[in-house]
């Protein structure tokens, strides 16, 4: 498990790539599972659990359509055990980093709401350093530049967030 954490840390720092990790659906199915469990602790901070555990379900959705749909199109079909099992893992991680900026955020203070740009700037970085690690595990599993899959990853990321606001409106006007 050790190793496993390592691995995906290490695509997170882009020293290492989706190949890296063992073609197993076991493996796979596990990354997921963890990715959605993560998104919907997120998501119970400031949702109610229904509806916390429907936006981790559209996220991890669009995590896995992002890659069957990429992989698709790119004729790489093979890759899409690895390429989810990194997306998964590492954003799972990437979770674990901002969950309790998420916290932060939902409970501050108006006393401290000086101190508000510390979470909003740390937040910002995550997403930005998300961005970067789809970007490299996309660039590995389709074969493309970087600077295309940047592309794919902030698209990818700007519709995940609308997404996760229209459900967030949603939810708090019923």
């Amino acid at each position: 498990m050790t190793k496993l954490f390592k691995l995906f840390f290490d695509i997170a720092l882009l020293r290492a790539a989706p190949q890296d990790i063992p073609s197993s659906t076991f493996l796979s199915i596990s990354s997921v599972v963890i990715y959605a469990l993560l998104s919907a602790s997120i998501s119970a901070i400031e949702l109610a659990l229904p509806n916390a555990i429907l936006s981790a379900l559209v996220d991890t959705g669009l995590l896995i359509a992002l890659a069957h749909v990429s992989l698709s199109i790119a004729g790489a079909s093979e890759r899409k055990t690895q390429t989810v099992t990194a997306l998964a893992g590492t954003g799972a991680l990437v979770q674990l980093l901002a969950w309790p900026t998420f916290y932060w955020l939902s409970h501050i203070g108006e006393a401290e709401s000086a101190l508000l740009f510390i979470p909003q700037w740390a937040l910002l970085l995550l997403v930005l350093w998300n961005i970067v690690i789809i970007a490299h595990i996309l660039r590995h599993a389709l074969s493309l530049s970087l600077p295309m899959t940047i592309g794919i990853s902030v698209l990818y990321t700007y519709f995940s967030i609308r997404m996760a606001s229209i459900l967030f409106i949603a939810a708090s006007s019923t």
